[in-house]
């Protein structure tokens, strides 16, 4: 990887569009840090044919504060002087079910991984990027449904809640410079 590379940071890294999303970004040429509870078999593929550090994979789990701290601070240490241009917040889970009968265990986890793990992974980067007064990007994910569920409005006050996050972010950050 060499310092001129752009580092993004990639939340839910190890399947589905999160994968996708790393492969797309390392063949424009990106250094990509990821984190998922698990690696699964296509990412540790990807981690081979691209041991030239230009990929790194991190055990954590969004939706735990801590976790998402230590991949964060373990990401900018593997990045070194590298922008860290970018933070993708893919990370999500989905529930099958309607809000009025959806166990508080499932919904208290939606909220935790897909609305505040994204807002505490947001706050990391702009923290950085302001304090590095580089230009960068930061996108969110939202769930609204997923392959195999019905969108039965189960996530829709969590997904109105992640639009707020996005259109709230750029416009708080600018303010701070």
């Amino acid at each position: 990887m060499s310092l001129e590379q752009k580092c993004v940071l990639v939340t839910g890294g190890s399947r589905g569009l999160g994968l996708a999303i790393i492969r797309r970004l390392l063949g424009e040429g990106f250094a990509v840090a990821t984190c998922s509870r698990r690696p699964s078999i296509e990412l540790d593929t990807l981690l081979r044919e691209h041991a030239d550090g230009s990929l790194l994979w991190f055990e954590a789990a969004i939706g735990n504060e801590s976790s998402e701290a230590t991949f964060f601070a373990h990401a900018l240490a593997w990045a070194g002087g590298r922008n860290l241009y970018g933070v993708i917040n893919n990370a999500a889970v989905a529930r099958d079910g309607v809000l009025a009968t959806l166990p508080n265990v499932d919904s208290d986890r939606i909220i935790e991984i897909n609305l505040l793990g994204s807002l505490r992974m947001c706050r990391l980067a702009l923290r950085h990027m302001l304090g590095t007064r580089l230009p960068g990007r930061i996108i969110n994910i939202s769930t609204d449904g997923a392959p195999g569920f019905a969108s039965s409005g189960s996530w829709l006050p969590v997904s109105n809640a992640e639009t707020s996050l996005v259109i709230s972010a750029p416009t708080n950050s600018a303010r701070a410079r």
